[in-house]
């Protein structure tokens, strides 16, 4: 029973290894929180930070100058819901210590404190240095080499107050979501007329009902995605790829309508010989065998090749919290594409309608809704 419980024990540990900070049952000692391993440094790359091995650097593994007996955390720290703060401290007026009792404090100066700075006697506050203390378990500090730079950094998580007078804080939680609120009441009271009105409810109806609802879930998810509340990185992946699927589709479907639009006026014999339900069908397989394609391809260009050199990096900033550039390219080239597309057979319908001296049904009932 005792190996068992052992062995789950170990595993518990292997998973949670560079993710979040240990923890520890013995209360009585001081514990220092370290980003990285003991053997490990943090060094600064042209994609980012990662954490390797002391000895393939000119540095040193990094001491938080304490006399008292203390412990070494390794791991980051696990924020939650609160925002995490990058912290480096080289000569600057940012000064990061590590108090005795294992509180890390951030110092902020006017000017560039002396070089003694060490002695814990440069706190003062009747001096006007403004400091903020971060208690073990909600920061992680070691050292960071950038070529010949090295300084001190910390990741720290800060519990952030919302202000309500900053312009940016307005923007985008207030102005934004009501913004994004007026456009989805305006888009589904389009998409309702068009599916009640039985004059409306035709193969164009359908379409523009089917782009109306598309671009309802784009701009929700878009929506959910930039509530500062949502920081999660499954909830910010699934929103993204909810947004960008559904603006995508939405384009494959406006694609769909000005061909539509386009062949009808193009072809001498306009007579329905196909009903709009089987063309809807086809139109639909097209838009949607495309989306669902380029999107499971934008997902997996993500994971597998949008930067591969970060994978192995034990890093919170480095995990990627959005979609990348890579998928955001195989998402918004299609786009492009069928805009580019959209431009032609508009240029084109609208040439045909100004030569056209006579028009049928149909073509007179799509002069007068599309020509404008």
């Amino acid at each position: 029973m005792t190996e068992i419980i052992l062995r789950y024990l170990t595993i518990y540990l292997l998973l949670t290894k560079g993710n979040v900070c240990y923890a520890y049952s013995d209360e009585g000692q001081i514990k220092i929180n370290k980003c990285c391993e003991i053997y490990e440094l943090l060094v600064s790359a042209p994609r980012g930070m990662f954490c390797t091995h002391v000895n393939h650097t000119s540095s040193s593994t990094w001491q938080p100058g304490l006399r008292d007996p203390y412990i070494i955390i390794p791991g980051f720290p696990n924020c939650g819901s609160h925002q995490r703060w990058s912290i480096y401290s080289n000569n600057s007026t940012d000064v990061l210590q590590i108090l005795p009792n294992g509180v890390l404090r951030h110092s902020l100066y006017h000017s560039k404190p002396a070089e003694d700075y060490d002695d814990l006697s440069f706190i003062d506050l009747t001096n006007g240095v403004m400091h903020y203390d971060y208690e073990p378990g909600k920061y992680c500090m070691d050292k960071m080499v950038d070529g010949d730079i090295v300084s001190n950094y910390s990741l720290v998580c800060v519990d952030h107050t919302p202000n309500w007078t900053n312009p940016e804080f307005i923007m985008r939680n207030i102005v934004n979501p009501v913004t994004h609120g007026i456009t989805i009441i305006c888009l589904l009271f389009i998409a309702i007329v068009y599916f009640i009105m039985p004059t409306l409810r035709d193969l164009v109806g359908n379409i523009v009902t089917t782009i109306s609802m598309c671009l309802v879930i784009s701009q929700t998810a878009d929506m959910v995605r930039l509530l500062t509340i949502f920081t999660s990185h499954i909830s910010l992946i699934i929103t993204e790829t909810f947004c960008y699927i559904s603006l995508l589709g939405a384009f494959f479907w406006l694609n769909s309508l000005s061909y539509y639009i386009w062949k009808t006026f193009k072809s001498r014999n306009v007579f329905l010989r196909i009903t709009d339900g089987k063309k809807y069908c086809y139109y639909s397989m097209y838009c949607w065998s495309c989306t669902i394609v380029l999107g499971l391809i934008a997902i997996f260009a993500h994971y597998t090749m949008d930067y591969p050199t970060l994978k192995n990096y034990n890093s919170p900033e480095l995990e990627q919290e959005s979609i990348g550039s890579l998928g955001i390219i195989i998402f918004f080239m299609p786009v492009a594409i069928t805009i580019l597309i959209n431009i032609f057979f508009f240029a084109t319908t609208f040439k045909i309608i100004n030569r056209m001296n006579t028009y049928g049904r149909i073509h007179h009932k799509l002069k007068h809704r599309y020509a404008v």
